[in-house]
């Protein structure tokens, strides 16, 4: 926590009659209270960076207390939260005032610190957590266990799958941490100053109703407030190209039949956390979630396509070796742009990446600053083109594939799922490296 912390008197900090010198005059510590905070988190940051010179690793410092500019030392969470539905809410607006201010590296404990979260909560605050910059589950030492075994099976899968939904987007979230270190913006929004809607990563939007410490007071503007929320979305429908459900893939429709869970009470969180996902974007999406994020990433790639009403999307992907400063001293990197034409072409173009060599010996990327690029080895595996549709497929005559400009003889495989409007190529086996582009061809 490393503010200074005083817990027996009434302000539970150092008194204001202990005072701090400057060399010109006495400041008292109310004054400082936040910079002394940061000044820690520097000599953390620096004093790590300096054992660690000789392999230029990443420093990890985690700090509550911050200050403006923090976010060059460090990740900051929110601090003592509690085990209810309020503070859940409050959660996500303490994060986004802290984007605004440039620490985007930050999250609150899941669950809640102090008290004890109902099956519930404990599932759907994990849902929420997914998306947070920063994701732990944390509580107070006199709180009951909270290990996702010791709650039942059902309690048991939701936060399994919230867990394994963060591992599938690590290189999405991963991307938006370069996206916004390189254009200073934030990660989360009120979408639309909408604030019922949270945009992540420009691309999703969670859905989680405006909440109240005293529900019954809340009991006769319920009705209205679910109506509302189903303009809210319906307008969103309307004004934006498309809108998908995430969790089924199906754009919504454009009436006011699809199905909204309202949130006023503990009792409503049964429901999975409602994630929809704007029209026009491309999703990188690691298959399958291993037991760490070193393991993950090695496992091959895939591309989540919500194309806009005309057939269109865009989105990038961001890589380096996840441990070294060499992404921002030598540019050891690569990003990738991508982009969905009318559902006719979809093309890959790595925009960025450090000089490299081939090795034929062992069919590698050999990099400057590397003996082996590990994270350049890896492939594309399946396309998840959602939005389709079943007279599109039946007049899908083949899929052609481009690497570097050159037809490649390819017979991709590729089916249509009418349950989710989903056209699933896979197998596609081409590396991260190649420029590429798949072809639509149409009778």
């Amino acid at each position: 926590m490393n503010e200074p912390a005083v817990f027996n008197i009434l302000d539970k900090t150092t008194p204001n009659d202990c005072v701090h010198f400057n060399g010109i005059e006495d400041i008292e510590h109310r004054e400082i209270h936040n910079l002394y905070g940061q000044e820690y988190n520097k000599v953390a940051y620096n004093s790590l960076k300096n054992k660690y010179t000789e392999k230029d690793y990443r420093v990890f410092v985690l700090s509550r207390a911050i200050y403006s500019g923090s976010q060059q030392f460090g990740f900051h969470w929110t601090g003592d939260n509690s085990a209810s539905l309020i503070h859940l809410k409050y959660s996500l607006e303490m994060l986004l005032t802290l984007n605004y201010c440039g620490i985007t590296n930050s999250g609150a404990d899941v669950g809640g610190f102090f008290g004890n979260p109902s099956e519930n909560l404990l599932a759907f605050w994990f849902e929420v957590g997914t998306f947070y910059s920063f994701f732990r589950g944390h509580s107070f030492i006199k709180s009951i266990r909270r290990e996702p075994w010791k709650f039942s099976r059902e309690t048991l899968e939701r936060i399994k799958n919230a867990i394994t939904l963060k591992y599938n987007l690590l290189i999405f979230f991963y991307t938006e941490c370069f996206l916004s270190n390189k254009l200073g913006k934030p990660r989360i929004n009120h979408y639309k100053e909408i604030d019922y809607l949270y945009e992540i990563g420009n691309s999703f939007i969670l859905m989680i109703n405006d909440v109240d410490d005293d529900d019954k007071e809340k009991e006769k503007e319920e009705e209205e407030k679910v109506e509302k929320e189903k303009e809210i979305l319906l307008s969103l429908q309307i004004n934006e190209k498309e809108l998908y459900d995430f969790r089924t893939g199906l754009a919504l429709p454009k009436n006011n039949k699809h199905i909204f869970n309202s949130i006023s009470s503990e009792a409503d969180l049964a429901n999975s956390l409602n994630i929809y996902i704007l029209g026009g974007r491309i999703i990188p999406w690691v298959e399958k979630a291993l037991i760490n994020s070193e393991y993950t990433i090695k496992n091959p790639y895939s591309l989540m396509i919500f194309p806009d009403e005309k057939g269109k999307a865009e989105g990038y992907m961001y890589l380096d070796d996840g441990k070294t400063n060499n992404n921002t001293t030598i540019n050891d990197y690569i990003f990738i742009h991508y982009e969905l034409k009318n559902f006719k072409e979809l093309t890959a173009k790595v925009v960025h990446h450090p000089k490299l060599t081939y090795n034929a010996n062992n069919d590698s990327i050999i990099g400057s600053s590397m003996v082996q690029i590990s994270y350049f080895q890896n492939f594309y595996e399946n396309i998840y083109l959602f939005g389709f549709n079943l007279k599109s497929f039946t007049e899908l005559k083949n899929v052609d594939v481009l690497i570097e400009g050159f037809s490649i003889p390819l017979s991709l495989e590729y089916r249509f799922e009418e349950e989710s409007n989903l056209l699933l190529t896979t197998e596609l086996m081409i590396k991260i490296t190649d420029n590429f582009t798949l072809r639509f061809n149409y009778i």
